[in-house]
């Protein structure tokens, strides 16, 4: 047996979106093929809750039911039976979740996991193998990084904010010889890693034009590295608050096996 596993980066839209109805979250299928399995988890600083859906089918939309707590080594167990019952083997389906444990379980917020079918996997990510193997099984799983209408809110303040901070500095810099960069607050630097992808939304929700533009103006200082984007000694958690999410990202993590 010979194992592969492999991450990198795509940019593609698949039909799954997620929203709270009624004081539960749905999950919606919009694409023709089912999906076999998908966990809903939530995670803040004092437990890890988690609910599960065995199957949504194609054009379908189902409703998680009250996530429960539970331990890590209970969610691990429950993703990595997920996996084994898409056909990975036991040891595949454990290294697959000591890889992205920390993401998918430490870090808080709320997030949904999916398995991603196997058709799309195979049109998304087509491979091409020398010698021809006898099996090939891919995994393909899905992350849905929800965000809550108050951490909405609370970026457009910080953005808002920012544009005064920014004139301010842009006064203070005139007329000195060496110009300063100006840094992200640490408002908007204590989003974490979904910093730029909540000012991303707030630059397409908001109807103020200079909330807008500054918005897209923090979103180039992060990708250009120029933000002096440090991050905070603590981070607080922006996605709590009312259970009405809204999508803000998604990744996917592959894994797959070849059987000669």
């Amino acid at each position: 047996e010979k194992f592969l596993f492999y991450r990198g980066v795509g940019k593609f839209q698949l039909p799954i979106s997620a929203s709270y109805q009624e004081s539960a979250i749905v999950m919606n299928n919009d694409g023709s093929m089912p999906i076999s399995s998908a966990i809903l988890i939530d995670v803040d600083a004092k437990q890890i809750k988690a609910s599960k859906l065995n199957a949504i089918g194609a054009g379908q939309a189902y409703r998680f039911g009250a996530a429960a707590a539970v331990t890590d080594q209970e969610l691990a167990e429950i993703v990595r039976q997920s996996l084994v019952d898409e056909g990975l083997y036991e040891k595949e389906a454990t290294s697959m979740v000591k890889t992205w444990q920390r993401s998918w379980f430490a870090e808080e917020g709320t997030r949904i996991l999916y398995i991603v079918p196997a058709p799309t996997t195979d049109e998304l990510l087509p491979l091409h193998i020398t010698p021809q193997p006898q099996e090939t099984l891919r995994v393909l799983v899905g992350r849905l990084e929800m965000m809550s209408p108050e951490a909405e809110q609370q970026m457009i303040d910080a953005v808002a904010a920012s544009v005064i901070k920014r004139s301010m500095h842009l006064a203070q810099q005139k007329g000195q010889k060496k110009k300063l960069p100006y840094a992200v607050p640490k408002e908007i630097r204590q989003f974490g890693r979904m910093t730029e992808p909540a000012l991303v939304r707030v630059s397409k929700i908001t109807r103020d034009e200079v909330i807008r533009k500054e918005a897209e103006l923090l979103v180039k200082q992060l990708s250009s590295g120029g933000a002096l984007m440090r991050p905070p000694a603590t981070c607080f958690n922006p996605w709590r608050g009312k259970k009405r999410f809204y999508f803000a990202k998604s990744t996917a993590t592959n894994s797959w096996s070849l059987r000669m």
